[in-house]
């Protein structure tokens, strides 16, 4: 019996160890599905990616066209304002020379009219000058003549008081004369 109880443990502890063993089975059985999981999981988003990867090449591509599209336009429309620009710059460059030909002459005319403002200015002072010498010139005269004429009214004045004496005192001789020659 002692052989049978060593046996029935022996078995009890095999059948412990199945169990243990039942249970590690289990657990790597889950472990094992769980792995399965993850992979598909991890495989589902490889796809995911991998399809927007390639979406994301396809953009990039179709996004590297139209920008190259974009930048032949924006070159040809550069070069067509540069044309543009040098064809309008060509055409002002007749215009420029004639503005600047007018700008010197015009220069030339203020330059002639200041000279000749200036040389005026300094025959108006001249004649101004002049005219003052003739006012006081024409004022000296004025008086002397003034101080003449009282001269001459004062003479005449004395010459007819004086030729009156004498025509009176000729005419009384005269009639004297002929008074007694009667």
């Amino acid at each position: 019996m002692s052989k049978h109880l060593v046996q029935i443990q022996g078995l009890q502890e095999q059948v412990y160890k199945v169990k243990d063993i039942d249970k590690d089975i289990k657990r790597l059985k889950a472990q094992l599905n769980d792995g399965r999981e993850t992979e598909m999981s991890l495989k589902a988003k490889i796809v995911e990616r991998l399809g927007k990867g390639e979406q994301v090449e396809e953009s990039k591509k179709v996004i590297e066209k139209e920008k190259h599209r974009k930048h032949v336009a924006a070159i040809e429309e550069l070069n067509k304002v540069k044309s543009e620009t040098k064809a309008k710059l060509h055409d002002l460059e007749p215009r420029k020379r004639s503005v600047e030909l007018i700008i010197a002459e015009a220069n030339n005319v203020s330059l002639e009219i200041n000279s000749v403002k200036e040389s005026g200015a300094a025959i108006q002072h001249k004649l101004y000058n002049k005219c003052e010498e003739i006012v006081t010139e024409v004022d000296n005269y004025s008086n002397s003549i003034s101080t003449s004429l009282k001269k001459v009214e004062e003479l005449e004045t004395l010459v007819v008081d004086q030729l009156c004496s004498v025509l009176t005192v000729r005419i009384g001789q005269k009639w004297i004369d002929e008074n007694l020659q009667k």
